[in-house]
């Protein structure tokens, strides 16, 4: 029986393309964007990935369900892009992985309980593409949605050759501005149908994106966009491939935990996010990931058994224990659950985080006068001095 993952990171055939015409479709009226409006998207990430669905990606599917995407390689043998429709080929091979896989996820993690999942793709043989509502002539080749009494979009996606669109060439030559219109397009469907997530696919990479309103902007229309590259040759169960990245968009998307239409740079919230959640008006001892909902004992990651001292900027990010002997020195911050135990000794400007769940003192810590030294004690914190 297959995993998901292994289902999601098979090899794909290789597509060639002949087209030699870098011409673009073009549109007045779509977002505006530009080199400082477009960035890496670095928390789009294998690593990532694995901590927040991992849970999901090593489940054994049924070979029943996954059977028209293990059996998916007769799509694109000998394939060739010689016009522009032809790129929709690699829309339809995107269609045949996310299907399946897409639905057993949604199944096991309870999302939208009694809600389908429509998937429309734009096909070579009919030409006709799939219309969003709310204007005239806005096409979309891929669109993924929620079939509910009130659609809702999820992702949406373009088909290119390669030659039209290189999100590489674009981070290497942010000036020219004949490269954004692909983006710009995608831009202008996903603000229409009320998304923030969408893809743009070509025979050499699948390009995943994110959309955000840049902060105290005033200029109407203006995008920001984050993004992430992932070349189309990539596969095995170690690589972050287009298939992999493709179904982790959707599954952001389809987050009932977070927003998934525009918002503005302060109301995003990043993929790599964990919080811990309120139990009794307490900070609970286990983190939570601000997408999948995904929970994790947290356990100290760092003991220190014997006398250290800390100098400078040193900041403690995960849950640390201290035992024996520990000084610290200058701007000293510590986050989440910190536990102190015997004598330890805190100078200068120590910052404790007020999102600090717990924080236990004992023996003869010796604490510094807040308003003196500089240091802070963040709320609702608990000292124990026996």
């Amino acid at each position: 029986m297959p995993t998901l993952r292994s289902v999601l990171t098979q090899e794909k055939p290789s597509v060639h393309c002949t087209i030699t015409s870098r011409k673009n479709t073009t549109g007045k009226n779509w977002p505006k964007l530009s080199g400082d409006s477009m960035k890496p998207w670095d928390d789009f990430s294998l690593a990532v990935l694995n901590k927040s669905y991992g849970h999901i990606l090593n489940l054994d599917a049924p070979m029943e369900d996954m059977a028209s995407a293990l059996d998916a390689q007769d799509m694109l043998q000998r394939a060739e892009i010689n016009g522009v429709l032809d790129a929709l080929r690699l829309v339809a091979w995107n269609d045949r992985l996310l299907r399946p896989t897409l639905k057993f996820a949604k199944n096991h993690a309870q999302l939208h309980n009694g809600v389908k999942l429509h998937h429309e793709t734009a096909t070579i043989e009919n030409r006709q593409f799939t219309t969003l509502p709310g204007g005239s002539r806005l096409y979309v080749h891929h669109r993924i949605l929620l079939d509910d009494n009130e659609t809702k979009n999820l992702v949406l996606g373009l088909s290119l050759p390669s030659i039209k669109f290189s999100a590489r060439e674009l981070m290497e030559n942010p000036g020219r501005a004949n490269l954004f219109w692909p983006l710009r397009q995608l831009g202008n469907i996903c603000e229409k149908s009320g998304t923030r997530y969408g893809y743009i696919v070509t025979e050499r990479d699948l390009v995943v994106c994110c959309f955000h309103i840049p902060a105290f902007c005033t200029e109407e229309r203006r995008l920001v966009v984050s993004l992430k590259s992932i070349p189309w040759t990539l596969y095995g169960e170690s690589q972050l491939t287009t298939d992999l990245a493709l179904w982790w968009l959707c599954m952001l998307a389809m987050s009932d935990r977070q927003r998934r239409d525009i918002v503005t740079e302060a109301e995003m919230v990043s993929i790599a996010q964990w919080e811990y959640p309120l139990v009794n008006g307490r900070y609970s001892s286990s983190k939570c990931h601000s997408y999948s909902g995904v929970q994790f004992e947290s356990e100290p990651t760092i003991k220190l058994d014997h006398p250290v001292q800390f100098d400078h900027n040193v900041q403690f990010d995960e849950p640390v224990q201290f035992d024996h002997t520990a000084q610290f020195n200058h701007t000293d911050q510590f986050d989440h659950t910190a536990q102190f135990d015997h004598t330890a000794q805190f100078d200068y400007n120590v910052q404790f985080d007020p999102t600090l769940p717990s924080l236990t003192i004992a023996d003869d810590s010796q604490l510094p006068y807040q308003g003196t030294t500089g240091s802070t004690f963040g709320s609702g914190l608990d000292f124990y001095n026996p």
